[in-house]
């Protein structure tokens, strides 16, 4: 490719350098501006409501009483569930969920009115989806209260008649309650537990594949000679003048990531959101880093890319935030740390969640620097790479 400024040599040489490159090429602008807005924008306008509500279910009513129908209004009544169909066999409602149209059946048989005054438990039937986690759960729970409730209410009245206070009946009814209250994350906000972290990880997605990008084209290109003479054959000098502008755009996304999780969206930061942001600078450099081991392992451009990609995806399944450390195989929780978006959920839930001391985040920021030596280990080898033409030219 050709350099439209070939003259001037040295770190800024190769700053100027990098930057005509980005205008030149639409895919190194895609991947540093617009594709992690793009992806910012789409998180958060999914998840912009919260909390999952209205979650379509079935209901069979086979008693069709007054008191069957009335546990069916309270699950209509609920905020998690919505009571879209309504059938009079299981086979139907059971079709419904098999075709996703809804997350759960509530079924009551024909004896239900009859077992109650009767005086003998009835049995009502729950199912639920459970292949999406999220709302199965929801949904599960939602059916569990209305019957705890509707079976409470029921042995309330009971009482009641026997003649019981609503006080004693009540004790009678529930003698022992838990008492719960959420310390982290009390408003149960999907919108604070999932983009806040979601976000970063798309950052760190792009920004390994950037740093791949920017560097293999290189290579591909053959121009790897002329990037490196241009720094005086200096392969320090040549990487920080290329990653330089790449350090400068992703921060700034990421401040404006952090402004609009924190300042627009009003997440709630219990700890210190400058340490948060330092942490973000922090991983942005790891994540470069990373970019280039991949294509000093590969100098093809395209399994570098095929590397990253994969990398970038599975971050957030050894994140720890779906399924806790606690509970992976020990070497998986090991491996983990080599995403240094692990490091940063750590910070970040540390700071944003828990509002812990300023102490704690020395680990999570120094796993994070010890990122930055790749580039200084893997100068030999990149250099190796510029030089040698039988890296040349592969796509």
């Amino acid at each position: 490719m050709k350099n439209n400024n070939p003259i001037k040599k040295g770190f800024w040489g190769i700053v100027l350098r990098e930057i005509d490159m980005i205008r030149q090429k639409n895919l190194l602008l895609w991947l540093s501006v617009f594709l992690p807005l793009i992806s910012f924008f789409f998180f958060a306008t999914l998840f912009y409501q919260g909390v999952a509500t209205e979650l379509p279910v079935v209901v069979v009513d086979r008693d069709g009483s007054t008191l069957s129908r009335k546990m069916m209004k309270m699950v209509d009544q609920t905020q998690s569930m919505h009571v879209a169909y309504r059938e009079t066999t299981l086979l139907d409602a059971k079709k419904h969920l098999y075709e996703g149209n809804a997350y759960g059946i509530l079924y009551v048989d024909e004896t239900f009115s009859k077992d109650i005054y009767q005086g003998v438990a009835p049995k009502v039937v729950a199912y639920y989806n459970n292949s999406f986690l999220l709302p199965g759960g929801l949904v599960n729970k939602g059916f569990a209260t209305v019957v705890k409730t509707f079976a409470a209410g029921l042995s309330i009245q009971s009482k009641m008649k026997k003649g019981m206070s609503e006080d004693q009946a009540l004790v009678a009814t529930v003698p022992l309650s838990l008492d719960t209250h959420i310390l982290v994350n009390p408003t149960t906000n999907y919108f604070y537990y999932l983009v806040t972290a979601l976000l970063p990880v798309m950052l760190q997605i792009f920004v390994v594949m950037c740093s791949v990008y920017a560097i293999g084209t290189e290579f591909r290109d053959r121009t790897s000679v002329a990037w490196l003479e241009q720094a005086d054959g200096n392969m320090f000098v040549a990487l920080m003048g290329k990653l330089t502008p790449y350090i400068v755009v992703f921060t700034v996304i990421g401040l404006f990531m952090n402004s609009l999780l924190f300042n627009y969206f009003k997440v709630p930061v219990a700890g210190s959101l400058m340490v948060l942001n330092i942490g973000l600078f922090v991983m942005i450099l790891a994540g470069l880093s990373m970019g280039v081991l991949f294509l000093c392992l590969n100098p093809s451009l395209r399994m570098a890319m095929s590397f990253s990609s994969f990398y970038g995806a599975v971050a957030f399944s050894f994140s720890g935030l779906t399924f806790p450390f606690h509970s992976m195989p020990i070497l998986a929780s090991y491996m983990s740390k080599l995403w240094p978006f692990t490091s940063y959920l750590d910070l970040l839930m540390g700071q944003v969640f828990r509002g812990l001391p300023l102490y704690s985040t020395c680990l999570p920021i120094g796993l994070m620097l010890l990122f930055l030596f790749i580039p200084l280990l893997m100068q030999k080898r990149l250099k190796t790479i510029c030089l040698n033409e039988k890296f040349w030219g592969r796509l």
